[in-house]
């Protein structure tokens, strides 16, 4: 699988995906059903880091597809996410992909960051902020 995803911090409460090599939808799939199975195993909200530093590529059908799957499949304990190490073509591309599904379907603010550590603190501020 290209895709890992584990616990960030030991109080289970930021989750880490990193992604090698060129995504499928099926990835996809796979990445939601474990990020599903992650967030019922706690009974709270929980942030999400998405580190594409080592990402190859993009399923071509990226939009439509990923449009259902969050309109369809958007797990009520996912908190912020941030975005580390995007390359600027997948920052382009996924800038315009939030802007599109930003009316249609009501996701949180999606953050950026170049290293983990970054991408922690901005969801440790978000979730200091929420208090």
């Amino acid at each position: 699988m290209p895709f890992a995803g584990r616990w960030y911090n030991d109080d289970k409460t930021v989750i880490c995906y990193e992604f090698t090599g060129k995504l499928t939808v099926e990835d996809l799939d796979k990445l939601t059903d474990l990020h599903h199975e992650m967030l019922n195993s706690v009974d709270y909200p929980v942030h999400m880091m998405l580190d594409w530093q080592r990402c190859e590529g993009i399923p071509p059908n990226i939009i439509s597809y990923a449009r259902n799957l969050l309109a369809q499949r958007q797990h009520p304990r996912t908190g912020a996410t941030v975005m580390i190490g995007m390359r600027l073509e997948l920052r382009i591309f996924f800038g315009a992909f939030e802007r599109a599904i930003r009316f249609v379907i009501k996701t949180p603010r999606f953050l950026m960051a170049d290293t983990q550590e970054r991408g922690y603190t901005l969801l440790m501020e978000v979730a200091e902020g929420e208090k």
